[in-house]
């Protein structure tokens, strides 16, 4: 039992610092120059790609910082998976929310808060199988988890809204 949480809360930490590293690190003005919207501003069927808060910065330093995380848990490879993931599936949540016209810096709980875990998840278990149990799990903490986080970079005035 002590193994299998000490287990979940090793996969736990890559994806939840990949996930809050693009905010800590967007006050840093010495990594300016990636400091850009992946979509480059183009549009598709009228609508942004992606949006001006999903940066070259914000990608790199997350999936660098998730997979320092995993590498000082010894979890090298699989870091890396969980934090590319995560990455990946952040973007693909805000391409969702710009298909539905959620604007920017609005909430969509399940965009939000569970796509980026879904994706972190898929993609680590193709390295290694991750039970139904921790997906479980994770889908069920992440929210709360995500919520507590940013309420607290808000107060400390890293994010402009408390979501």
């Amino acid at each position: 039992m002590v193994f299998e949480l000490v287990k979940f809360l090793f996969l736990m930490i890559p994806p939840y610092v990949a996930n809050s590293t693009p905010v800590l690190f967007s006050k840093i003005k010495a990594l300016n120059f990636l400091d850009f919207p992946i979509d480059r501003g183009k549009t598709w069927k009228g609508r942004r790609i992606l949006g001006d808060g999903k940066t070259v910065k914000g990608f790199v330093m997350g999936v660098f910082w998730g997979s320092v995380a995993g590498t000082a848990l010894g979890t090298i490879k699989l870091g890396f998976a969980l934090s590319l993931g995560t990455m990946i599936g952040d973007l693909i949540g805000s391409f969702l929310k710009r298909r539905l016209e959620v604007e920017r810096g609005k909430s969509n709980w399940l965009l939000d808060q569970e796509t980026f875990i879904v994706f972190a998840l898929t993609l680590a278990s193709i390295l290694e199988p991750i039970s139904w149990e921790y997906w479980l799990a994770f889908l069920a903490i992440t929210p709360p988890i995500h919520r507590l986080a940013n309420i607290i970079a808000n107060r400390l005035k890293l994010k402009s809204v408390p979501f």
